[in-house]
Order: C-alpha cells, then structure tokens, then sequence
C-alpha cells in the first residue's frame, strides 16, 4: 500500500513540475512602451469631462476606461498569483503528510492542488476563458 502511495505520489510530482516549465506566463512588463504621439488627442480624464476639450470623442472615453480596466485587471491577476501559489504549495505538503501518515490528507491535499491549478489557470488566462465561455453560450 506504501509503494502504491509513493508511486502516485512521485508521479504527481512529475505531472505537476513539467506543465509549468512549458507554459508562458504573461508579465506585463514585457510589453512595449506606450508612445504617445505629440499631436494625437488629449485623453486624459480631465480632458474627457471637460466641455470645453473640443479634441475629447467618444473613442478617447473608450481607450481610457480600457486602458484603466486593463491595469485593475492587471493588479488582481498580480495579487492572487502569489496567494494561489502559496495554497499549492501547502496543498503539497497535506498529501506528502498524507502519505507518511494519515492516508485521508492525500485525498485533500490533490483536490486542493487541482483547484488551485485550475483557479490559476482561469486567473492567468481569464480573457481566453471568457472567450471561450461566451463562444460556447452564443446561438
């Protein structure tokens, strides 16, 4: 029974440390600098609620609310990596105890590490799961 544990558990151990080796993970420092083009519109939020900016449309409102949301959304997926990370980590260790010990923490230490996989999944690449969401309920 102890070699059947130390097999699933080894073999865990080397599903899990493969897939994250091959994926690219998004850092939103890699991506280019925005040039801002001196003689383009100004769309700053002051500009866009004053009435008096003759310069200010409804497409400079929808670059800035997007540029805004992008950088909220940046910041959430940035907070909640670490924390899933950290879950997975503990939910690692609840099945190597399980293994050496009490054999009901296996069980709750690999459902707690394909949750945490799946919640980072989702985090990492919500713009294509909602793609693929929205994609699978449209008529």
């Amino acid at each position: 029974m102890k070699n059947k544990i130390a097999f699933l558990l080894l073999v865990l151990l080397i599903v899990f440390s493969i897939y994250p080796a091959m994926a690219d993970v998004y850092n939103p420092d890699d991506d280019e600098e925005e040039v801002r083009d001196p003689y383009e519109a100004d769309t700053s939020l002051r500009a866009l609620i004053d009435e008096s900016a003759e310069k200010a449309t409804a497409e400079n409102l929808k670059g800035y609310i997007d540029r805004k949301s992008t950088k909220i959304i940046d910041l959430l997926q940035y907070g909640s990596q670490p924390v899933l990370i950290i879950a997975f980590i503990i939910a690692a260790f609840l099945t190597v105890i399980g293994a050496f010990g009490d054999g009901s923490l296996v069980g709750k230490g690999i459902v707690g590490m394909v949750v945490c996989g799946v919640v980072y999944s989702l985090i990492v690449f919500a713009p294509q799961a909602m793609g693929f969401i929205s994609g699978f309920f449209a008529p």
